[in-house]
């Protein structure tokens, strides 16, 4: 079995930093089950591509299984399908990458790349397939039978159709420790089975590797029984601890019933419908590129989630900081271990702080940034509050630059699985079209002493407008620098 990863970021040698695998070099690795192979195809600036093949040994695993009273057959496919195998051996090879963590690098490392992942053969055996596991979680899938010897019926591939075995390509912006836990969970769901004995342990596996994205997952409920092969008593406990992290977190789930594979979809949630969009990758490049015009210098972040835009701002060497705001522990918590904020240095440490705090109440601790973003904050805001985050922003704070991104409600009629009228998000308070938003923000800076400027964020369809609308608002007395 094989497995490719590749990027296109700047310089994309390092990969092999992220990886912490040399890319002159060919390492080997000894297994259990047999051993694996590191080696790069490809290593410039412009592309870097790092393989890991995994050859395992038959024979032996035959005898080892029969010596446990199993039945094993010298030619199956087990030795040579992505599954617990691929995800053992990434365990053993990746595991400082799939920590996140890297000395050299920390802020790549916490930062969204560009990825281009290859496993072949993947095996389907259910009517769960690789879109519906992989597409949520933000990649383009790609995925294509493959072509099967006819001698070997015993592969569960009939005579001139092979629709099990199948070469799998991930294509997304992705933080690298991010892509290699959605391996390690998700290969051995589609594939169904696992090489090695069962045990309670295989819940704290899935929790471990699955924090952050899998209590949000659409067919949640269908990859925690997978993985667990349906031990009712694992997969009850795993359940109420994601149900407890989800409540925590606020975002809203879509869980797909556990014994209903063919159900399987992608959520109506606000991620879900703007994913085909690519829209919170071009929002975050549009939020950068934007205040690096205008030149920001230190960000504050309200409403910062998880870390996304905070990370992106640390990596972009533009900026001199950023201030991370979020109302949640639980969110501030989970931004820190993307960032790696243990493993920083100290010269790291003074470019990036994580507060608790909101966007309607005033904070001294914000002093000294010259730029807030609040990217798809305002919408959950109660509309009668919005004069405490206008006092707080543009009248206590005033720092030079503001920059606001919210969604526009006309587009929502393009949206075919949402129902007319509804909101992108169950905690929307309200969304405005683009008269309304550009009303609101004539009214700030006319009250507070800003210019702004409009400006769309996505494709603008004429008629509906873009996705997402986003406003600079500039310091009147302040001189650009």
């Amino acid at each position: 079995m094989l497995l490719t990863i590749s990027t296109t970021v700047s310089p994309a040698t390092d990969l092999g930093l992220l990886l912490h695998k040399h890319p002159d070099r060919l390492q080997s690795f000894d297994l259990s089950f047999g051993r694996s192979v590191v080696f790069y195809p490809e290593a410039t600036i412009d592309r870097c591509t790092a393989a890991l093949a995994v050859e395992i040994d038959a024979v032996d695993r035959s005898e080892q299984r029969r010596e446990h009273g199993q039945d094993a057959a010298y030619v199956s496919d087990r030795p040579y399908v992505a599954g617990s195998y691929l995800s053992t051996a990434l365990a053993r090879v990746f595991s400082t990458a799939m920590s996140g963590r890297c000395a050299e690098q920390p802020a790549l490392a916490a930062t969204a790349i560009p990825l281009e992942i290859v496993v072949t053969p993947v095996a389907c055996r259910s009517r769960l397939t690789a879109e519906a596991v992989f597409g949520p979680l933000g990649w383009t899938v790609e995925d294509e039978a493959l072509p099967l010897d006819t001698a070997f019926p015993m592969w569960d591939a009939p005579q001139g159709k092979n629709e099990v075995y199948r070469r799998l390509r991930l294509k997304g912006a992705m933080r690298l420790s991010d892509a290699l836990r959605h391996l390690y969970i998700l290969l051995p769901v589609l594939d169904g089975a696992k090489h090695y004995r069962f045990s309670d342990d295989e819940a704290d596996k899935l929790l471990r590797f699955g924090d952050g994205w899998l209590e949000r997952h659409p067919a949640r409920a269908v990859i925690v029984r997978r993985f667990l092969k349906s031990h009712r008593p694992l997969v009850e406990a795993v359940e109420e601890a994601l149900a407890e992290s989800e409540g925590e977190g606020g975002e809203e789930t879509a869980i797909i019933a556990a014994d209903d594979e063919a159900a399987v979809v992608t959520a109506n949630s606000e991620a879900g419908l703007e994913r085909p969009l690519r829209l919170q990758e071009v929002r975050l490049r549009t939020v950068l590129d934007t205040l690096a015009r205008a030149g920001a210098r230190r960000v504050a972040d309200f409403g910062c989630g998880e870390g996304n835009l905070v990370a992106a701002i640390l990596a972009d060497r533009r900026f001199d900081g950023v201030v991370g705001i979020e109302p949640s522990p639980v969110a501030l918590a989970r931004a820190a271990r993307r960032l790696g904020w243990e493993r920083m240095s100290g010269l790291e440490r003074n470019r990036v702080s994580l507060i608790q705090g909101a966007a309607t109440y005033p904070d001294t601790r914000l002093a000294g940034c010259d730029a807030a973003a609040l990217v798809e904050v305002v919408e959950h805001i109660a509309p009668w509050r919005l004069d405490l985050l206008e006092d707080t922003v543009f009248g206590m704070m005033q720092p030079r630059l503001v920059l606001m991104t919210t969604p526009n409600r006309e587009r929502n009629a393009t949206f075919p699985t949402l129902a007319e009228g509804a909101l992108r998000h169950r905690d929307h308070r309200f969304e405005w079209t683009r008269a309304e938003f550009r009303t609101w923000c004539e009214g700030v800076a006319k009250r507070r002493g800003y210019g702004f400027e409009w400006f769309p964020i996505g494709d603008d369809l004429e008629g509906f407008g873009p996705p997402t609308q986003g406003a600079l608002f500039t310091k009147v007395d302040c001189d650009p620098l």
